[in-house]
């Protein structure tokens, strides 16, 4: 990870926190549209993540030509706005109360109906919740510490500005929501587990070589983690692989219940693990697919891709010389 200068953390920051501050005094009616004209702009003043969203929408093969890849990167640029603003705005609209009418879970009925299961306490089944840039991840954690009636930790990766990472930590936390830093997450997750706590990892991230495992999403290779397949592993306990798809500008939310997991393992840890992380890799697929513009395309996530762009790299050094 490449360190910041003081001066760019700064700025990056109080910049995020300054336009946090706009979209908290807006009038709704404004807010929205204000956000979507921002992050149009956007659209074509950041030629890197415009050009790398669209390359990765065709890559995945989810639609076929460029023309319909712009239209739909346009599309996600427009989300992105959105779920800022829900970010900037949801302690006004994510109230504890509030959850029953802002959020309800959809899917197979009767994956929906053995996720929601209620033991003696009212609480849903304790599951590890394997999600992705997808919707609004930033809420989702509340929103299903809430509708589960269960605490739950999650795992952060470090951002590469420390200063808006312990903002967004503290944004993604409530009472009953806990957040841990990648580093050292295995001791905090396992005591969660034995307190009765749910569990919830982003999924769809590279990792390096001696944490990953190499499997497919859209048919194309991607580099995945094994420590939510290790603790599945570990634990015993069911992965549900979902994500909080954003409906309107009203705050409305439906959790997609897509894939459950309860897989028994083998004499071949390496098989099973690798077997896991394709299962949950497919559920992200299939989320992705109920809704494309929600998935946050500019995230480099395709293996083969970024093999080519470090040759690529290496060429033009070589040629340098």
């Amino acid at each position: 990870m490449v360190q910041k200068s003081k001066f760019v953390v700064n700025l990056e920051y109080y910049a995020v926190r300054s336009l946090f501050g706009v979209m908290q005094i807006l009038p709704e009616c404004l807010l929205y549209p204000f956000a979507r004209g921002l992050f149009r702009l956007f659209y074509y003043v950041d030629g890197k993540h415009r050009k790398r969203a669209i390359r990765h929408i065709l890559h995945s093969g989810i639609v076929t030509n460029e023309q319909d890849a712009i239209a739909l990167a346009k599309r996600n640029f427009n989300h992105i706005a959105n779920m800022f603003v829900d970010v900037a705005i949801s302690e006004t609209f994510a109230k504890k109360a509030d959850i029953d009418s802002l959020c309800y879970m959809d899917g197979d009925p009767e994956l929906v109906n053995y996720i929601c299961t209620k033991d003696a306490e009212g609480r849903h089944r304790q599951c590890i919740v394997a999600t992705a840039h997808y919707g609004n991840w930033e809420v989702a954690g509340n929103f299903y510490v809430w509708m589960s009636h269960r605490p739950m930790i999650s795992v952060m990766r470090p951002l590469d500005n420390p200063k808006l990472g312990k903002y967004l930590y503290e944004v993604r936390q409530s009472s009953d929501h806990h957040v841990c830093p990648k580093e050292g997450a295995l001791r905090h997750l396992m005591r969660a587990v034995k307190e009765g706590k749910n569990i919830c990892l982003v999924v769809d991230q590279f990792a390096q070589p001696h944490e990953s495992v190499s499997v497919t999403c859209f048919g194309r290779p991607v580099s995945v983690n094994t420590s939510l397949a290790k603790l599945h592993l570990k634990t015993g306990l069911p992965i549900f692989v979902g994500g909080c798809r954003r409906v309107d500008d009203k705050h409305h939310f439906v959790f997609d219940a897509a894939t459950r997991i309860e897989y028994t393992p083998t004499d071949d840890s390496e098989k099973d693990i690798r077997v896991v992380t394709q299962m949950y890799m497919d559920g992200v697929e299939k989320l992705v697919r109920l809704a494309p513009e929600q998935w946050l395309w500019s995230h480099r996530i395709f293996t083969d891709l970024r093999m080519k762009d470090a040759q690529e790299k290496e060429l033009r050094k070589a040629q340098k010389k």
